[in-house]
């Protein structure tokens, strides 16, 4: 009896080599594999010694990797966006126009959060100013009145009001 009829039609001997060649294959690959790990191992390590330099410089290392973190995102957003056909990417600006403009990206947020605690601060500065920080209200030009926006007959007995200068 012929032996591919002993082993359901496949030569034992033929499948060997073939699986035996798949597996070299594959132990070169892995070979190959172990030398790359090897090789981005020793580069982090050198990466972390330029970050050890930089801090003994005086450079913040969180804000070095922060800055370099930020700089590959935008530059992943900025490829993602190129690979869009012409008509993708305009009606992707117009999203974002539509949003707010810049406001997705890092930039566009630090500045919509300025202008916000900008605001706040101009806010509190005038309710600390009392009826001076209202505009066009009547008593906001008067002097010693700005921290106090009580009318004058709730204020303390001790403040008596002032007869108008002549």
């Amino acid at each position: 009896m012929p032996e591919a009829a002993k082993s359901n039609g496949f030569d034992a001997e033929k499948l060997k080599r073939w699986i035996g060649e798949i597996d070299r294959h594959k132990a070169d690959m892995l070979s190959k594999q172990g030398e790359y790990m090897k090789y981005c191992r020793d580069k982090r390590e050198m990466i972390n010694k330029v970050f050890e330099l930089a801090g003994n410089d005086g450079v913040p290392k969180r804000a070095l990797k922060a800055h370099l973190k930020m700089r590959d995102l935008q530059a992943k957003a900025e490829a993602v966006l190129e690979g869009l056909e012409e008509e993708d990417q305009e009606s992707v600006e117009l999203i974002r126009e539509a949003l707010g403009g810049l406001s997705d990206l890092p930039l566009g947020q630090a500045a919509v959060q300025k202008a916000e605690e900008t605001q706040t601060q101009k806010n509190v500065k005038a309710l600390k100013k009392g009826i001076k920080g209202i505009v066009g209200m009547p008593g906001a030009d008067d002097e010693g009145e700005a921290g106090d926006v009580r009318p004058r007959f709730l204020r303390g007995k001790d403040e008596q009001p002032q007869p108008p200068a002549a």
